[in-house]
């Protein structure tokens, strides 16, 4: 990954994949003793605080860190988004954590060819 600071110019996708972020993020970190929280916020322009509340995902439920890390359909990430997961993180205990996730998988659009199926 380049760690060269993106500009105003450079075209980025709307939907990002934040846990993938996370996870490239935490394989830098583990591989470049030097490098800081701080100093990925530098050189991808946005602040420690953004960088953490990205990092923080990675203690989501293993589970849900690999189901969200694998999707790449633009519908499946606007339904999983950052701001979803965050919310769950707020759940006390694995346990909440994973029905809560488990819920927004039947609630899935691209999961549920039929309505009837939703559970409520």
């Amino acid at each position: 990954m380049s760690r060269a600071k993106r500009t105003q110019s450079t075209p980025v996708s709307k939907v990002m994949n934040p846990v993938q972020i996370a996870l490239g993020w935490k394989q830098m970190l583990a591989e470049d003793e030097a490098l800081t929280m701080s100093k990925i916020a530098g050189n991808v322009g946005i602040s420690r605080t953004r960088v953490t509340q990205i990092m923080n995902l990675l203690y989501l439920p293993e589970e849900v860190v690999t189901y969200v890390s694998s999707l790449t359909a633009k519908e499946d990430l606007r339904h999983f988004s950052e701001r979803t997961l965050r919310r769950i993180l707020t759940m006390k205990g694995t346990l909440a954590r994973l029905a809560a996730f488990r819920q927004m998988q039947r609630l899935d659009p691209a999961l549920v060819s039929d309505e009837s199926q939703i559970v409520p």
